[in-house]
């Protein structure tokens, strides 16, 4: 038997294995459990901007003609201040 013949390799080809390997299942999860702690706290932040800009348009839309002009804000400026109170 000559041993300088050179002989294939055993293992299976890099496209037969099976990549999604037991160990990347935990990956996975703590991904996707990310992704939803990220769109809760996104829904959660969304939701307090939103109640802020309420708070201040509806704090400014009490406000008589009288003080408005005193604070320098007009009426039809409410909404673009609120906007820029939250942020």
């Amino acid at each position: 038997m000559r041993l300088d013949v050179w002989q294939p390799s055993i293992r299976p080809p890099n496209f037969l294995v099976n990549e999604a390997t037991p160990t990347d299942q935990p990956g996975r999860f703590n991904r996707l459990k990310l992704d939803n702690q990220v769109k809760t706290m996104n829904i959660v932040r969304s939701y307090n901007n939103w109640r802020r800009y309420r708070e201040t348009v509806n704090e400014l839309s009490r406000l008589s003609q009288r003080e408005l002009s005193d604070l320098g804000i007009a009426r039809g400026d409410i909404s673009s201040i609120a906007r820029r109170a939250v942020g």
